[in-house]
């Protein structure tokens, strides 16, 4: 039987993507969001909801990792919201040597059907974006 001594934690390590941006042009937006080939962990929401409900920020982890600049959304706009978080474990941080955790990563890190709707979120596809970010961090 094995015996731990010292610290032990159940924590593990995951990759994310979070981002948030106003619907400008819904023609636009549908015709963009239909086209993905994956729609996963995305989210339309009435901003007035989205803003008034602690518990949807929390959510969706804005709190700390994106910027949300209150006073310039009205209530009745619509928000695209992205919210993936993916549970790689810490050994997919790890250096080659099993040494030490590395959470600078890019975007081909992620799978690209979640990188094509991180990079989407453009006025072309009738977004405004307000904010989006990626990276790792332990997770617990």
């Amino acid at each position: 039987m094995k015996i731990r001594n010292g610290f032990v934690s159940n924590s593990s390590s995951s990759s994310f993507m979070l981002g948030i941006a106003i619907i400008e042009d819904m023609g636009k937006f549908q015709k963009w969001f239909s086209s993905l080939t994956s729609k996963r962990d995305t989210e339309i929401i009435l901003a007035s909801t989205f803003l008034k409900d602690s518990s949807i920020i929390q959510e969706h982890n804005f709190q700390s990792d994106v910027n949300i600049p209150l006073s310039t959304i009205k209530d009745d706009t619509l928000l695209f919201i992205l919210n993936i978080v993916n549970n790689e474990g810490d050994s997919a941080f790890y250096d080659k040597y099993g040494y030490d955790l590395n959470y600078d990563i890019d975007l081909d890190f992620f799978d690209p059907a979640d990188a094509e709707i991180y990079n989407g979120m453009i006025e072309e596809n009738g977004l405004t974006q307000i904010d989006k970010t990626y990276g790792a961090a332990r997770n617990g």
